[in-house]
């Protein structure tokens, strides 16, 4: 949900990574406040449930190159 403080004024462009994309959207009016948290939700609920059928991880590999990447891959 948008900040209830000072507003920080028009912006030229917004945008997000993931679920930065939903606030950029939700902070551009694209979306409303409620639409977002719907699909927060709804997210959250098929990411349980994916998870539960076939668990899963997520790693960050920073600076690795792709030789390395695909090393620690197998």
């Amino acid at each position: 949900l948008r900040a209830r403080h000072a507003d920080p004024g028009p912006a030229a462009v917004v945008l997000g990574h993931s679920m930065g994309e939903l606030a950029a959207m939700t902070y551009a009016g694209a979306l409303s406040d409620e639409d977002a948290l719907e699909v927060v939700v709804r997210r959250a609920h098929l990411c349980h449930e994916q998870n539960a059928r076939r668990p899963g991880a997520m790693v960050v590999l920073i600076g690795a190159d792709p030789a390395r990447a695909e090393w620690l891959r197998r």
